[in-house]
């Protein structure tokens, strides 16, 4: 302020002048209306006699002063003025909602009754457009569970909330809502029909597409991708999928550009006020509650499908007592004898796992009970670390054999049953990976409902996939070694020219593999008791309890008591006669002690 005024007193050369002539211009200023501001602040602390103020106030207007009429008085202008300001926004309100709406052809030029250009709007466009994107939606909300699932699965990497909008966008079209707005306007053309006189068809209609209101893209987006997951399913051609793509795009655009715009203003003539959306007492008229919001429904699925997986494990299990009530078993005393011989061996094995007493280490864990691949891979194990040695021990010697004029040379076939059983190891790890993964994903509180449903759809796929390559990789691999024990077996106990040391002690190095089943134990005896096990390994892999495309058990094997049988030592021709094959492909019921 001080800066402004000393360069205002040097432009006017204010500072050079005499007295004389400062007075003079003064008075000059005073003469032409010019006036002195006294910018001197009042007192911070000015102290008013509230006495004298009523004294002046009964002098000045001839009455006492009333400190309450004084205070009503403002508080009646305070309303007064409030009033008018609420009767002014209204009116103001109409004339926009009037001019709004007679410019987008909602309602006539009187402002009272709906235009013959919006029922055709609805009529023609509106009808077909609607029509045309429920022959898209229809087969693909109301197609088989198989492709549902598919659709799910596909949307869902879009968003969470993506397959709900397929559901919303077919429940636009209602028939009935559609004939009774356009009744009297199929009647007469020239009807005059007011907002309130269809109101709650008009409002049940507009309640459905203001829910979608702000996922124009998303809806475009979840209806293009369940198009091309139908189209890759069934097989339709590019050039039909595009067309109906674009199609959808555009039946899209219109209800979200230029139908919704039109029946809101044709729901704000209803209230007679000019509301945009969002706004409570729109929504309070429209009914809008949490089950409409975009989620609700996604939700609900999810709960459904959660109850179904209940449900379809309540059925399994029920099957699975049906089963057994059903004696649906495989009695093994009817099975081939190397078959029966090996499954004894592998009843000795310890399969309960609530008493096994397993860690978070141990792969077994994140297994379940009734799992095919939880018994399969007590069986690798064991096959492992009792029985693969005899694929690459330097301790069974056998010779190079010549057979109707071609090689036979079995070492080297074992040695390359060991390469392939190795390849399954590595199939065995990665079940075991996803199956932790699994049950992982399933423990965790990370994932909502929807992600976690999307990951173990998945995963379940994998695992099921992977479970049943192991099993069938693994019973053609026994199937195979089976097949070359057979021959060897066969081959000492006629000609004799392969295995050279039947009679020699197997002996293994406690440091590095610890104590062995066979440990001390003759080649020729180490040599049946793994072709048993093989066959009874192969029988339950491709024919038996752990066969077929299914993940859980479904038979079960059935031994018969065997507390009155003879368990009494064989010699060695027993167990030499117990590898010869008949013609019909069985194997003689010899007994391995």
């Amino acid at each position: 302020m001080q800066r402004d005024m000393d360069d205002t007193r040097r432009k006017l050369g204010i500072n050079g002048m005499e007295n004389t002539e400062k007075k003079e211009l003064f008075q000059k200023f005073r003469e032409h209306g010019g006036e002195v501001i006294d910018d001197t602040p009042p007192p911070k602390h000015q102290m008013f006699d509230k006495e004298k103020q009523k004294e002046f106030l009964k002098k000045k207007q001839g009455t006492t002063y009333n400190e309450d009429r004084d205070l009503h008085s403002s508080i009646k202008l305070t309303g007064r003025k409030a009033g008018f300001r609420h009767r002014f926004s209204l009116f103001f309100q109409k004339i926009r909602l009037y001019f709004a709406s007679t410019i987008q052809n909602v309602m006539d030029s009187s402002g009272h009754y709906l235009s013959p250009k919006f029922f055709s709007l609805l009529k023609t466009d509106g009808q077909n457009k609607l029509l045309d994107m429920q022959l898209l939606l229809t087969p693909l909300i109301h197609s088989s569970q198989e492709m549902r699932q598919q659709i799910q699965l596909g949307l869902s990497r879009l968003g969470t909330y993506h397959y709900e909008l397929l559901v919303r966008m077919g429940e636009l079209y209602t028939e009935r809502e559609f004939r009774e707005i356009l009744a009297r306007y199929n009647v007469n053309v020239r009807a005059r029909v007011t907002p309130r006189s269809i109101g709650e068809p008009l409002r049940d209609m507009y309640k459905k597409f203001y829910i979608l209101r702000n996922f124009s893209q998303s809806c475009k987006a979840a209806l293009s991708a369940a198009l091309e997951i139908q189209a890759d399913v069934e097989g339709k051609e590019k050039i039909a999928l595009k067309r109906n793509i674009d199609h959808a795009k555009k039946d899209i655009s219109f209800i979200m550009g230029t139908l919704i715009p039109k029946l809101h203003l044709a729901i704000l003539n209803i209230l007679k006020c000019y509301y945009k959306t969002g706004n409570k007492n729109l929504e309070e008229f429209l009914g809008i509650t949490y089950e409409d919001s975009i989620g609700f429904l996604t939700e609900k699925l999810v709960a459904e499908m959660k109850k179904a997986k209940t449900k379809e494990q309540q059925v399994f299990n029920q099957q699975k007592k049906e089963i057994i009530q059903e004696k649906n078993e495989i009695k093994v005393d009817t099975l081939p004898n190397p078959v029966k011989e090996g499954l004894i061996l592998m009843k000795e094995l310890e399969t309960d796992k609530n008493s096994m007493e397993l860690s978070k280490d141990s792969t077994l864990y994140y297994i379940d009970r009734d799992d095919k691949m939880f018994f399969t891979e007590i069986l690798f194990r064991e096959m492992d670390q009792e029985y693969s040695f005899i694929l690459t021990s330097n301790q069974i010697r056998l010779n190079v054999d010549y057979h109707e004029g071609k090689k036979v040379d079995l070492r080297q076939e074992l040695s390359d049953l060991y390469i392939e059983f190795n390849h399954i190891r590595e199939q065995v790890d990665e079940y075991n990976k996803s199956a932790r993964e699994n049950f992982d994903i399933e423990k965790s509180p990370q994932y909502t409902l929807m992600q976690k449903s999307k990951l173990l759809h998945s995963l379940s796929i994998n695992i099921t996939k992977t479970s049943r390559q192991v099993r069938d990789r693994f019973g053609k691999l026994m199937s195979r070694m089976e097949n070359i024990l057979k021959l060897l077996l066969n081959d000492f106990n006629n000609e004799k020219r392969i295995l050279e040391n039947p009679e020699d002690k197997i002996n293994f190095d406690m440091n590095l593999s610890g104590r062995k089943k066979m440990e001390d134990t003759s080649v020729l005896d180490c040599l049946v008791m793994t072709f048993y096990f093989v066959s009874a390994l192969r029988y339950r892999l491709l024919i038996g309890d752990l066969a077929g495309l299914g993940a859980k058990i479904e038979r079960v094997l059935v031994f018969k008591d065997e507390s009155t049988e003879d368990n009494s030592e064989t010699g060695e021709e027993d167990l030499i006669q117990a590898a010869e094959e008949e013609e019909d492909g069985e194997m003689p019921e010899t007994p391995v002690t």
